[in-house]
């Protein structure tokens, strides 16, 4: 009898590890996507403000173009930049972007420093 209630109780301690498990996944994917949520909100803050800076700065316009040169590598991401990359002209292309996120169904737009993009 004692043996019975030893099995019940293992068993119901399997049940709740489990739970606890299942629970754990749970909370471990929301703190995941919370994380890549963050990140992909950073990317773009920080890709909007190299943006606005780019046209102040020919300078880093340069170094920028070249960064972008070694380190894009992707054909399809090479396609979305090549007319921030591309030097057919002694102007920077880049310093004419003013809005990467021209699509017809975007219609918020974030600014950095009051300059809209």
């Amino acid at each position: 009898m004692e043996s019975d209630k030893k099995l019940s109780k293992k068993e119901l301690l399997i049940k709740k590890k489990q739970e606890i498990d299942e629970e754990l996944k749970k909370i471990e994917a929301q703190e995941n996507a919370k994380a890549k949520k963050l990140d992909l909100q950073r990317k773009f803050i920080i890709g909007e403000a190299t943006l606005a800076y780019v046209s102040k700065n020919p300078e880093f316009a340069k170094l920028l173009r070249e960064a972008l040169k070694e380190l894009v590598t992707k054909p399809r991401d090479l396609e979305v930049i090549a007319d921030l990359i591309n030097d057919s002209s002694k102007q920077p292309a880049i310093e004419g972007v003013t809005d990467l996120t021209s699509d017809s169904s975007a219609t918020e737009k974030t600014t950095v420093e009051g300059n809209p993009t």
